[in-house]
């Protein structure tokens, strides 16, 4: 691996200003991200990550074995950095490459359970984009786009002024698989699958999540979320309600030890941890509002807001702003999500043998997406629904705690009430 060991020279005094003529052997370890005209790929050997931008065609995949010649730079000095510096640290790139001749090889095959492991996800990456291509052929913009971004997270056919209306009214989560729609898919599962057997209702939602996570290709950010949600289920199957708090710190310091930066930067990571806060603490006391709506709304109204609470802070911190109505378009949209996600699963799936088919079924879909869409633009139409505020983070660790010390108070006088009772 000569242009590994000469990489490695580049963290030695004196060279860090200069471009570093080099080969490049590794493999694609996450599936490339496409522009208009360009696309960027990170290829690793060794643990050395490096991130390359090239041309748009031709296209590459995950675990594909390229020989990379070219400038190489260190991360720091690429000018996409400093704006980006927690792309760089969360994903390790150590440097990177512009414009390089790029050879498909073949590396010897002792890895074999890598390779394996490599094709399995280049097969659900494709298997994803049969997906994508079907919804388009079966929906109409935009909500063709609308559904891909609900069920795989792709923002890729979106539509701009619609993503954005999103952004504004505080629904955007509902396409970042990282972020909140996990934490509703959890919940969804685990109360669907109470309804069978006693196996399936302890193993149904867990197996359901990881089979989503596969079907939308293994992204890391979307089994960091999955894991956390996973340990809440855990929780729960065994009987440990009140350990489920425990079960997501541990998650969460499990992710935290394999990659520290995802602390400060990963977002995803952020806002999937304190949505899940909510729906543990306040989830519960929320609900009771809500009965006359029946369990099953009861829950998911309660789930909703005590997320959208939990994280309202933190994306003041973040953003720089706050929707006051994000709540309500939450619960105007939320609930219907995971019947839009399963029926775009079925037109997708549908669409697999014939796309005549899937277009009569999307009929349905169409009637949801609709829905979701008129409202967003109703709602997005309020005059003045941002309030300009950065919260600083002093602010936002005192509100954090003063939240969490209610619900505390709140406990101990549900617990000293039963104790009378």
């Amino acid at each position: 691996m000569i242009g590994v060991a000469f990489l490695q020279t580049s963290t030695q005094p004196g060279l860090e200003d200069n471009n570093i003529a080099a080969d490049f052997r590794g493999v694609i370890v996450a599936e490339p991200v496409l522009g208009s005209n360009r696309q960027y790929i990170i290829v690793e050997e060794d643990n050395i990550r490096v991130r390359a931008n090239t041309a748009r065609y031709p296209e590459y995949s995950i675990g594909e074995e390229l020989l990379l010649t070219g400038n190489f730079l260190l991360a720091e000095q690429d000018p996409y950095y400093q704006k980006n510096k927690g792309y760089f640290l969360v994903n390790k790139i150590r440097y990177t490459v512009s414009g390089p001749n790029i050879q498909k090889i073949s590396l010897p095959g002792e890895n074999y359970l890598d390779r394996r492991w490599y094709m399995l996800r280049r097969w659900l990456v494709s298997l994803r984009k049969k997906y994508e291509e079907v919804l388009l052929k079966s929906l109409p913009q935009p909500y063709a786009g609308l559904s891909i971004g609900i069920l795989l997270g792709s923002k890729d056919y979106m539509d701009e002024e619609l993503y954005n209306i999103f952004i504004t009214i505080g629904i955007v989560h509902i396409m970042a698989l990282s972020g909140y729609n996990i934490t509703v898919i959890c919940k969804s599962l685990e109360k669907i699958t109470k309804k069978g057997s006693i196996i399936f209702s302890r193993y149904g939602a867990f197996i359901g999540i990881w089979a989503f996570v596969a079907a939308t290709g293994f992204s890391s950010s979307v089994v960091r979320a999955a894991l956390m949600g996973s340990t809440l289920l855990v929780a729960r199957m065994l009987g440990r309600q009140s350990d489920s708090f425990v079960s997501i710190l541990l998650a969460a310091a499990i992710m935290v030890g394999l990659n520290p930066y995802i602390l400060r930067y990963d977002i995803g990571f952020q806002l999937s941890f304190v949505a899940m806060v909510g729906m543990i603490f306040l989830a519960p006391k929320l609900e009771p509002f809500f009965s006359s709506l029946g369990k099953r709304f009861s829950e998911i109204f309660s789930t909703t807001i005590a997320a959208q609470i939990f994280t309202l802070p933190l994306l003041s911190y973040i953003f720089g702003r706050i929707s006051w109505v994000a709540i309500i378009a939450n619960v105007l949209i939320l609930p219907l999500i995971p019947a839009c996600m399963a029926l775009t699963f079925i037109v997708g799936s549908v669409g697999f043998t014939s796309v005549w088919l899937a277009q009569k079924v999307g009929f349905f879909l169409w009637l949801l997406l609709g829905y979701v869409v008129k409202i967003s633009k109703i709602v997005g139409s309020i005059p003045a629904i941002d309030i300009q505020y950065q919260m600083s983070w002093p602010l936002l660790l005192g509100l954090y705690l003063v939240m969490i010390e209610l619900i505390i108070l709140i406990n101990l006088r549900s617990m000293k009430k039963n104790e009378e009772n």
